[in-house]
């Protein structure tokens, strides 16, 4: 599905408000049962693939400080390396 029909509340771009190491990264946000999960990644191609890279309990690091710097590293890895990730498709 192209980034422009992403629903707000499930996903947000990450970077926006002085989270400098976050840059260029979004998060899908999955909430259950009073747990909170976060999947780092970013758009690839014309906004229609997206790369996981980083998933993670919110609750365990709430202020992104490692979380972010890992996944700027995965996305560096993937980049440099497009083997690094792979396609998943769904029927």
């Amino acid at each position: 599905m192209p980034r422009h029909r992403w629903r707000s509340k499930a996903y947000k771009k990450l970077g926006l408000r002085g989270q400098r190491e976050c840059k260029k990264l979004c998060e899908i946000i999955v909430e259950t049962i009073g747990i909170h999960y976060r999947i780092f990644g970013y758009f690839i191609g014309a906004d229609m693939e997206f790369i996981l890279l980083y998933p993670f309990r919110k609750d365990t690091d709430p202020s992104y400080h490692s979380a972010c710097p890992a996944a700027q590293t995965r996305k560096r890895e993937t980049e440099n390396d497009p083997r690094r990730s792979h396609a998943c498709q769904f029927p």
